[in-house]
């Protein structure tokens, strides 16, 4: 399997725009764009939290949105994304608003044969 022709190219910022944008209908727009409509978002590997389907990761990303990233006032930024094959690792920050690493994360995105996320993996710091 060739990486260059599953991912997409923009997957790092288009990932990262999911969990920022405050637009319910863009979020909601892109996470049908981004995800498989059967894939699983595994939250929180120590708490067991998982979610599948579009509306439960959307709703998921919406109250993570706008229960902690909108009230401290969070910003994403991309640190790297290496692809393999069909998986993507993508490491992210988030700055507070003196511009200090807030969180730090290391996600893993597993994509289906039409490119679009088959399953998430969260790994935050």
């Amino acid at each position: 399997m060739n990486s260059a022709t599953i991912v997409p190219a923009t997957i790092g910022e288009d990932y990262l725009e999911l969990w920022s944008t405050i637009d319910n209908a863009a979020r909601k727009a892109l996470t049908q764009r981004l995800f498989a409509e059967s894939a699983t978002q595994y939250a929180t590997p120590d708490k067991g939290l998982s979610f599948t389907g579009f509306e439960e990761i959307e709703a998921n990303i919406r109250q993570t949105n706008e229960g902690a990233i909108q009230k401290a006032g969070l910003e994403f930024r991309l640190v790297s994304s290496a692809p393999n094959q069909n998986l993507v690792q993508i490491e992210w920050v988030a700055l507070d608003v003196d511009g200090n690493a807030a969180v730090r994360g290391r996600d893993c995105l597993l994509f289906d044969e039409s490119g679009r996320i088959a399953a998430l993996y969260m790994f935050a710091a």
